[in-house]
């Protein structure tokens, strides 16, 4: 808490005071402002802590890459409101949630989270907060056996004063939680209610029953959808900055256009899971489906417009995620498990908009696991490749012929085709990746192979900065 004298006069304007505290004055301002100031130096590192505590306490708090972004979004902009309104005695009742709030609690609606999750959750966040504003004024504490060291002393305050903060910190972050979940359920219900008024509710309420094991033959009947033929399922999705009103028309447009590339048998089941995202399955025949060949349909998907730049196929902004083709309601459970997990590693991986994005892909299945615990997966990819784990353009070429060199059977000949370099440019990079690794490429193959797959994949969500 640097550079606000907690036991001398501050210029700066201080938040309205408990009226219990007037005997403390600006004393108790200067508390209460340094403390925020301090947890806003901290913003990124306080809302992970909150968004680790929620998705442990509430399941329904988890999901794909999409999704956590959203719920960090959320309470980010949250911790930073409360903050602000601290620093600057904004009163907590009049203020109106945060975007990033809204636009979570309208999308908690469209996928059916309960109301008393989105409550609960914000008391849960308050409660993790108020904790890192009393450990931060706990500090300031004077007297025998104050905590801190030394150079502490300066800046620590009396007891009544701490108690005065404590006080109105509370008050103001109750009040805000109050009127914000108030709020924030309004725009949850009116959400609810508007996205019930389509048919397509029901149709996501059936394919949710088929997915979590229940009344699989009934929701068939209702669906119109053979589910014991092979099919093959997909995600497709619009970025988060794309126009809402045009969205519903372009994903249904890059739904037909999906099912000519894989080959479908007759029409797709295709829901809409949120506003910017469907769920498809399209049927296939035996021979289709045996055949059906992951990297042309990628190749078909991501084809770039022709030179008079119209494009290939509607919504060229539209990704896709693939599952693996399966058999029967098995197979529709899988492949669709299949192709979020695949949108979610695209997701990590930051691609483009309008890529197409295979479970199919070398080492993606695998990725897709070494995804729940980023941290753990970070640190034995730094040791399995040492310095080709850095972030910068030298290692990242290097990792990129590894990977081409792999993938066409350590043949120096064949990667040089792949990358377009001459077979003596791939064979100094092998030998200046063997250097940095301190070993051949043959020893250990799998855990380098797998490690250079992860960077591919997952970038600098795992790279050594």
């Amino acid at each position: 808490m640097a550079g606000v004298p907690i036991n001398g006069r501050s210029e700066r304007a201080h938040p309205v005071m408990d009226p219990h505290a007037d005997a403390a004055g600006d004393l108790v301002g200067d508390v209460v402002v340094d403390v925020a100031a301090n947890m806003e130096r901290d913003l990124d590192a306080n809302s992970a802590e909150v968004k680790e505590l929620l998705e442990s306490h509430f399941p329904e708090m988890r999901g794909d890459r999409h999704w956590a972004d959203l719920l960090r979004a959320s309470i980010a902009s949250n911790v930073e409101t409360v903050l602000h309104a601290l620093r600057h005695g904004i009163p907590a009742g009049g203020i109106s949630p945060p975007a990033a709030a809204a636009e979570f609690a309208r999308r908690m609606a469209q996928h059916e989270v309960p109301v008393e999750v989105l409550v609960r959750s914000y008391r849960m966040g308050l409660a993790a907060m108020q904790d890192g504003f009393l450990r931060r004024m706990t500090v300031l504490l004077t007297g025998p056996g104050a905590p801190g060291d030394a150079a502490e002393r300066g800046r620590r305050a009396e007891p009544e004063v701490i108690l005065a903060a404590v006080r109105h910190t509370l008050r103001l972050s109750y009040e805000y939680i109050d009127s914000i979940t108030e709020q924030l359920t309004g725009i949850y219900c009116e959400e609810r209610d508007r996205w019930h008024t389509g048919g397509n509710s029901l149709r996501v309420e059936q394919v949710r029953r088929v997915l979590d094991g229940d009344g699989e033959r009934d929701a068939a009947s209702y669906l119109h959808y053979d589910l014991d033929q092979a099919h093959i399922a997909a995600v497709l999705w619009l970025p988060e900055d794309a126009d809402r009103a045009g969205g519903p028309g372009t994903l249904e447009r890059a739904v037909r256009s999906l099912g000519g590339i894989v080959g479908a048998a007759g029409a797709p089941l295709a829901v809409t899971a949120d506003e910017l995202s469907v769920w498809a399955w399209y049927p296939l025949d035996q021979i289709t489906g045996m055949l059906l060949d992951g990297g042309r349909v990628r190749a078909a998907w991501d084809r770039a417009p022709d030179a008079a730049g119209r494009s290939p196929r509607p919504g060229p902004r539209v990704s896709v995620a693939l599952g693996t083709v399966g058999q029967g309601i098995d197979g529709f459970r899988r492949s669709h498990e299949h192709a979020m997990l695949a949108r979610s590693v695209a997701a990590m991986a930051d691609r483009p908009a309008g890529r197409a994005t295979g479970y199919d892909e070398p080492g993606l299945s695998a990725v897709a696991m070494l995804c729940t615990d980023l941290r753990a997966t970070s640190s034995w990819v730094a040791e399995t490749l040492g310095p080709l784990a850095d972030d910068d353009e030298s290692a990242a070429r290097l990792r990129e012929t590894i990977r081409m060199f792999y993938l066409h059977g350590a043949s120096h000949k064949s990667a040089a085709t792949a990358l377009h370099l001459h077979a003596n440019t791939v064979k100094y990079r092998i030998r200046r990746a063997e250097e940095m690794l301190g070993r051949p490429l043959q020893q250990n193959r799998s855990s380098i192979e797998l490690a250079v797959l992860i960077c591919y994949w997952l970038g600098s969500e795992v790279l050594v900065a």
